[in-house]
């Protein structure tokens, strides 16, 4: 069946209502076509199933946007109703399918192709819009058929530097070969000015006179508010007050800025975190992050408490260093019922424990608990630690507390001689402490059970030590030895004099075992001879 077919095209773009505002949504990339259908000389009527499609060549060429099916398949929409030969129908080939090329519609109409292609001609109203672009996105080109931004041009943009038709109209105008004057009237003008032909740029309130310049823009890219000397890439005048914020001139803002007397760092919001580091703002490399409860997290981005450090170098995590002839302080502190303040002091030359010890302070009670000196000792309670471990006071163990005693670290054991005769000659005392003329050590003010040191060293030198202040002390668990092999020692002469007095008691019954036999058998003799003479 053959077909015939005309065409007209109504771009029903543009309806302006007498009170409705001209907005974007206003304008769509849909058109309305209506044809006329006819089969052989007479009108076609009823539902006929179309395809347009939209090419570039009249004849051949390459197919531009999508195909429109009316095929009611599919998921298409119906066939198109055709009254009378008369057909219309809204197409949306979209807005970057007309980029102002000429293109071609082809229609076929229940799977046969209409012949010719007809043109798609532009509408009066677009008469002059020639090199104007907009694509799907609402972004125009000028000049070009790219825009990357809300208006793009392909070219330069020339400004008309003639006169002002209204000068009390804003307007932008070349007012001399260096100046660029932006002003709602000539009195008021900002002038921009290249800064005598040198490629920078001063802005100027008012005339392009020197008292008037506000900012410099040197040719080496260094910018200047308030000073025309800029020496860094911002700088400011040496007048005193208020130099960058970004918020507001007033009131409550977010951001940083200056604002009674304090520079702050203000988050928009409580669920805000500030975050330091370095890279793109989308790829950042996070060196440390305040949450927005108060954690503070350095190498974390999740602080656990008020300062949380992660990582780091080896032996550096954290590092306060000082100068002061008074020590370097940290100080804790807990500002509750009954709390304490504490602090762990790296002492200088002019604390009284002198230079380079390490100290454990109750502030509260202005008191050192822990010294550690240079040399390694530890005092507690003491600031003047003797020994590698010096306490003043009780010392209460629950566990053991062992000295290094296997014989694989031994050579030239010897046993000990005279046990008891050492023994002998220690001689134990109860004794007071001289607190007094020795109050750093603090010692207990209840009587004392001991040795003298001094005579124990010249019984068993062994066991007493002279610490790094002269003084002597007494290891009495060393006496242990000593009094084992002393007690031993007693036992073997008691065994010996036990033995002894059992051979005596031994000697004695043999004796008398054998005065007994001797008198047994000597009365023995003695009744049988009174026997004899009893005899007739």
């Amino acid at each position: 069946m053959s077909k015939r077919h005309r065409h007209c095209i109504l771009l029903a773009l543009l309806v302006l209502g007498p009170t409705a505002p001209l907005t974007w949504a206003d304008f769509g990339s849909a058109f309305t076509y209506q044809g006329n259908l006819v089969d052989g000389t007479t009108p076609a009527s009823g539902p006929h199933a179309m395809v347009f499609s939209l090419w570039n060549d009249p004849t051949d060429g390459t197919q531009v946007g999508p195909t429109l099916s009316f095929t009611g398949t599919g998921g298409n929409p119906s066939p198109i109703q055709v009254n009378d030969g008369v057909f219309t129908v809204t197409l949306d080939f979209g807005a970057a399918a007309f980029n102002g090329e000429a293109r071609w519609l082809q229609i076929r109409v229940n799977g046969v192709p209409l012949t010719p292609r007809h043109r798609i001609a532009p509408a009066p109203y677009a008469l002059q819009t020639r090199g104007i672009y907009v694509d799907p996105a609402n972004r125009v080109g000028i000049a070009t058929t790219i825009p990357r931004q809300t208006v793009s041009i392909g070219d330069y943009l020339d400004l008309y530097s003639g006169a002002i038709n209204s000068p009390t109209r804003p307007s932008i105008r070349g007012s001399s070969a260096n100046n660029l004057v932006l002003s709602a009237a000539d009195t008021g003008a900002v002038f921009i000015n290249n800064d005598g032909g040198t490629g920078g740029i001063r802005v100027h309130n008012g005339s392009p006179g020197a008292g008037n310049e506000v900012m410099r823009i040197t040719a080496g890219g260094a910018v200047g508010i308030g000073t025309a000397t800029p020496g860094f890439p911002l700088t400011f005048s040496n007048t005193l007050g208020s130099k960058i914020s970004l918020w507001g001139q007033s009131g409550a803002h977010y951001g940083f800025g200056i604002q009674s007397f304090q520079f702050q760092f203000i988050a928009a919001s409580a669920a805000d975190d500030f975050v330091f580091g370095h890279g793109a703002s989308d790829s950042l490399t996070e060196y440390m992050r305040l949450r927005n409860g108060g954690n503070l997290g350095i190498g974390t981005p999740s602080p656990t408490a008020r300062l949380h450090v992660s990582g780091g170098p080896p032996f550096n995590h954290a590092v306060i260093d000082s100068t002061n002839t008074l020590g370097t302080w940290l100080n804790v502190r807990n500002l509750g019922t009954d709390g304490r303040d504490w602090a762990v002091v790296s002492t200088g030359v002019g604390n009284t424990e002198g230079a380079g010890a390490f100290l454990v302070r109750d502030n509260t009670a202005s008191a050192v608990r822990i010294a550690v000196l240079p040399g390694g000792n530890v005092g507690v309670g003491t600031i003047t630690p003797s020994e590698r471990l010096h306490v003043a006071g009780n010392i209460c163990a629950t566990g053991t507390i062992g000295a290094c005693s296997d014989a694989r670290f031994k050579h030239r054991v010897e046993p000990l001689h005279n046990p008891l005769d050492l023994v002998e000659r220690l001689r134990g005392v109860t004794f007071d402490w001289n607190r007094a003329a020795h109050p750093s050590h603090e010692f207990s003010a209840e009587r004392q059970l001991g040795f003298i040191a001094q005579e124990v060293e010249a019984v068993l030198p062994h066991v007493v030590s002279r610490g790094s202040d002269g003084a002597l002390s007494v290891d009495y668990g060393r006496l242990t030895p000593v009094l084992v092999e002393a007690i031993k020692a007693l036992r073997s002469d008691n065994q010996q004099l036990r033995d002894q007095h059992e051979a005596a008691i031994l000697s004695i019954r043999a004796e008398r075992d054998a005065e007994l036999a001797e008198l047994r058998g000597r009365l023995a003799r003695l009744e049988a001879l009174l026997d004899d003479r009893k005899t007739p």
